[in-house]
């Protein structure tokens, strides 16, 4: 009887002592627990610049501007047909570069090509004064550095800032007449049949955002 007795109090103890050992092993303890996240995020920066040519945007593709009708004027009142080329006639056509972007920017290349196949007597005066109407006193820029002058006008990088985020370049044009040894060749140019000569300029201009260049 005395032996059942302890037999049955070791198996009550092992239970007892099977239940403490899951309660610490498997229970859960009170303790502070926190959890925080964060999530960091930023906006890309707009890329927008927009080149006009007498109020005409440029586009991706070719685009007919009025670079020497908008603007136009005749050596004398009424002295040559509105918008037609002829020795004398004279005008300017306005290049303006609006940063609508969220960096800065600037004119990284200027590429011209001209259709002169007559070889029509063209000279071109670049100002960065765009309020100055006045006929210039020198055209002494030639047709074939007319690219680098409009580049140079743009030297200076443009602001994202709209008080100042855009530049404007005026080139002047005339077909030059200051001395008769070219008569004969502009004669001979107005002198045509049903094929009328064309005189024109295709201007790509490139701008892209101002980066630093790493030292070497």
């Amino acid at each position: 009887m005395k032996k059942k007795s302890y037999t049955a109090r070791l198996g009550a103890l092992a239970l007892a002592l099977t239940m403490v050992t899951t309660c610490l092993t498997g229970g859960t303890m009170a303790k502070y627990v926190t959890t925080v996240s964060a999530t960091g995020s930023a906006t890309v920066a707009k890329f927008d610049v927009d080149i006009k040519g007498n109020d005409t945007s440029f586009l991706t593709n070719t685009q007919d501007i009025e670079f020497f009708s908008t603007h136009w004027y005749p050596p004398v009142n009424d002295g040559v047909k509105e918008s037609k080329l002829a020795p004398g006639v004279y005008g300017y056509f306005d290049i303006v570069v609006t940063n609508k972007s969220d960096v800065l920017v600037k004119v990284s290349d200027v590429d011209i090509r001209a259709t002169n196949e007559k070889g029509i007597r063209m000279k071109y005066a670049v100002l960065t004064d765009p309020v100055n109407e006045n006929k210039p006193d020198n055209f002494n820029v030639e047709e074939t550095n007319l690219k680098d002058e409009i580049k140079s006008a743009f030297k200076n990088d443009i602001s994202w800032e709209t008080s100042n985020n855009s530049k404007t370049v005026r080139v002047w044009w005339t077909w030059e007449n200051s001395s008769p040894s070219g008569d004969e060749e502009d004669t001979a140019i107005g002198t045509y049949g049903d094929n009328a000569p064309i005189y024109a300029l295709t201007i790509a201009i490139t701008a892209e955002q101002v980066i630093s260049t790493p030292a070497p």
